[in-house]
């Protein structure tokens, strides 16, 4: 077969060097290239109607537009369209070139596809190196564009195109009576009013969805941005007193791109910038704070209560537990997202402190930062492990940090350290709750003591985390007594007996209740 020589081993290279390939080019892989386009071509030259590896702009009946749909095979009846695909491999068949990729699966008729010019595309292959993981080749060509737009449109002209779609959740609100709020993954309405306000700065329109209690929004874009104080107030825009919990704001409207830009006083604004992998865990606290009128620093110590207990085998209910059943679920939705959150930034074998980012951002909220408890950066943690490194391997030891925040330090070493016995130590309980939490998905073992590690002496409470984990494989957090506490490092017993007699002199008329029975 004869092909033409659209590509050389200098432009080849050059190409999958600036798309960041790692494989290394070779003749072999340009003339492969080379004949794979050629062949490409001949394809569309035997046919005029769509082929496979063409480009298809498809508009769905629900508004959802797609530039770069792919058509995967077909023959002169059918389509086999993928809505989002990847960059498609290219191999080569006996009668024409073959394409695999993956992403939104959808048949057409191919008569219905509409001609809309020429457009180059990305396509890759196997190298001569053989399959691995970096060593796809890349390469540009021409193919033919169409376009498709589904019947009877749910939503008239409005398309993700131009426009963006909220989703908002009406939801009955616990007090007052017969009030809803309406919720989207950004933002809370506590009003049918507030959310029509929230139509009219966007222009957009709502529609009602598929199914009840559902609305959708398809409005203009919001962008939000912080200016300095003189640049704010030097700004030429609509002021708002409040908008979506920001007071004040000042609004523009882009009405040709379609976005609503707001600003925010940077002189307003709290100094700690929530990391973005932790803003939807925040939202979830913060909302179901917001709205049942809650402190959000009290509904993040009850959740790090909750995740505690649940893994706390055998242990009994909260006694002061003051929230309702129908609020409950919103304590699990938080663990949920916790876990997944989790999961998802120790794919990489590190270490994550969630709830460290989660208590700053929140107490920035409520101005308790001004206190000044931050936490030590990562990357310092990172490095100060690195600095007592002696190239040893360290095992069996026990590794204490006496004023362990939220326990980061100790993570930093047990994912450099593994088999060490870790003890963390606090005068505040929330971090001590932290640790524990942190040291549990972490797959720590050790203990965290709540008190003043300068009066040792004064213990308050203590917890055993991950005891089991080598025998069960199952994480699990236990209760320390005072007792366990003051024996594990050779303390006075008699010294406690004198501290439970002096409280039942203070309170004799209240029953004493077995520790077991203590809450969280």
């Amino acid at each position: 077969m004869k092909y033409g020589n659209f590509y050389d081993l200098e432009s080849l290279t050059l190409l999958n060097r600036h798309e960041g390939c790692a494989c290394s080019i070779k003749e072999c892989d340009v003339e492969k290239v080379n004949r794979l386009i050629s062949r490409m071509r001949e394809d569309r030259e035997r046919v005029g109607l769509p082929t496979a590896g063409d480009i298809v702009t498809y508009i769905t009946r629900g508004g959802d537009y797609y530039p770069q749909a792919h058509i995967e095979r077909g023959d002169d009846r059918e389509v086999h369209i993928c809505l989002l695909p990847q960059t498609p491999f290219c191999h080569e068949n006996e009668k024409c070139t073959g394409y695999n990729t993956e992403g939104g699966l959808g048949y057409n008729r191919s008569e219905l596809l509409i001609p809309d010019g020429i457009r180059s595309k990305q396509f890759r292959m196997w190298g001569s190196t053989g399959r691995h993981r970096n060593d796809a080749v890349l390469f540009h060509t021409f193919v033919r564009a169409w376009k498709y737009t589904e019947p009877d449109p749910l939503y008239g002209k409005y398309t993700t195109k131009e426009w963006t779609r909220y989703l908002i959740e009406c939801q009955p609100d616990i007090e007052p009576a017969d009030a809803f709020v309406y919720r989207n993954e950004a933002f809370t309405l506590y009003s049918r009013e507030e959310l029509e306000r929230l139509v009219g700065i966007l222009h957009g329109k709502l529609f009602n969805g598929f199914r009840p209690g559902l609305f959708i929004l398809w409005a203009y874009r919001m962008e939000w941005k912080e200016l300095p104080a003189w640049e704010w107030n030097m700004l030429k825009a609509d002021t708002h007193l409040s908008f979506l919990g920001i007071s004040p704001v000042r609004i523009q409207t882009d009405h040709k791109r379609h976005i609503v830009t707001i600003y925010k006083n940077q002189s307003n604004m709290v100094p700690y910038n929530t990391p973005q992998t932790i803003r939807p865990l925040e939202k979830m606290v913060c909302d179901f704070a917001y709205s049942n009128g809650y402190d959000p620093i009290s509904v993040f110590n009850d959740f790090l209560r909750y995740v505690i207990h649940g893994f706390s085998p055998g242990a009994p209910p909260l006694m002061d537990w003051k929230y309702k059943r129908q609020q409950n679920r919103h304590f699990m939705e938080m663990l949920t997202g916790w876990i997944r959150l989790m999961q998802r930034e120790l794919q990489s074998g590190g270490w994550f402190d969630a709830f460290g980012d989660l208590f700053m951002a929140i107490s920035s909220k409520s101005g308790r930062q001004v206190n000044g408890q931050f936490f030590t950066p990562p990357d310092i943690c990172d490095l100060m492990v690195l600095c007592t490194d002696s190239g040893e391997t360290a095992t069996g030891k026990r590794i204490c940090d006496p004023t362990c925040g939220s326990g980061r330090l100790l993570l930093a070493y047990h994912v450099r350290h593994l088999g060490n016995y870790l003890v963390a130590e606090d005068v505040s309980r929330t971090c001590c709750l932290m640790t524990v939490c942190n040291m549990l998905v972490h797959g720590c073992i050790g203990e965290v003591i709540h008190h003043d590690s300068l009066c040792p002496e004064n213990f308050m409470d203590g917890w055993m985390v991950n005891h089991t984990l080598t025998r069960t494989g199952i994480p699990s957090i236990r209760r320390m007594s005072e007792e366990e506490y003051r024996i594990s490092r050779n303390m006075s017993v008699d010294l406690l007996r004198k501290r439970k007699e002096k409280l039942r002199q203070m309170q004799p008329g209240k029953k004493q209740l077995p520790y077991k029975q203590q809450n969280l």
